[in-house]
């Protein structure tokens, strides 16, 4: 299924992340990203992703963005989608659950199959 193959694209980019307050992105650069797997997949299937992996039950994972009043970065909370994901960064961070899930999502998906070169 489509929606999966992005999800898991997603969670492949932040499954080794060590970075506390998550990985940096911009929509732009992300759909970059996931392009590798999901050559045609659009900024607003990347969105409803993120929202479908933060909100399952489990959070997967969670979209934070930085808050220049607080000076802290703040979880995504549902609201205003335009400000948060189409405007400026935004950081995806790892959960308990990330792990789990990316490994159900690669026994489904799985990763591309290498291609072999042919030389001459």
């Amino acid at each position: 299924m489509r929606y999966r193959k992005i999800e898991h694209a997603i969670l492949k980019l932040i499954v080794n992340d060590t970075d506390p307050p998550g990985r940096g992105f911009t929509l732009s650069g992300l759909r970059n990203l996931v392009a590798q797997d999901v050559p045609d997949a659009s900024g607003s299937e990347l969105v409803d992703a993120i929202k479908r992996l933060s909100h399952r039950g489990v959070e997967v994972l969670e979209p934070r963005k930085w808050n220049p009043d607080t000076r802290a970065f703040e979880a995504y909370k549902g609201a205003d989608d335009e400000r948060f994901f189409w405007t400026g960064d935004f950081r995806l961070r790892k959960t308990p659950h990330t792990q789990p899930y990316f490994e159900e999502l690669e026994r489904e998906v799985g990763p591309e199959p290498e291609r072999r070169k042919i030389g001459f």
